[in-house]
């Protein structure tokens, strides 16, 4: 759900320019680049990712779901976050024969409950 301070512009490549930004991608033209693949190891699923350089103001959010329909932002395992990479990984083994990831981004920071 997006809340009143997130802007969504799509140039014509299907991704967000802040989703763009923060995977440092040109988010004024259509993306060219191929995107990492999360991997599962030991029933946990992990995703790398280059990051941007210039994302003050921008924060990412990422989210786990089992069914596609609802997905959650539990606290993952951060492997890696440095100032090029991203690395995160889900925070318990899942018997979940689907998984999937995805990142979005705000402009607002992500409450905190």
């Amino acid at each position: 759900m997006k809340g009143q301070d997130d802007v969504e512009i799509i140039d014509g490549d299907g991704l967000p320019s802040l989703v763009e930004t923060c995977l440092g991608l040109d988010w004024k033209q259509p993306s060219t680049d191929t995107l990492q693949l999360p991997t599962e190891t030991e029933g946990r699923l992990s995703w790398q990712s280059a990051k941007g350089t210039d994302i003050e103001g921008i924060f990412p959010i990422i989210e786990i779901s089992y069914d596609l329909e609802t997905w959650s932002d539990i606290p993952l395992d951060i492997l890696n976050d440095t100032a090029s990479e991203l690395m995160v990984r889900e925070p318990t083994m899942s018997a979940s024969p689907q998984k999937f990831i995805r990142l979005r981004a705000s402009l607002s920071p992500p409450s905190v409950p």
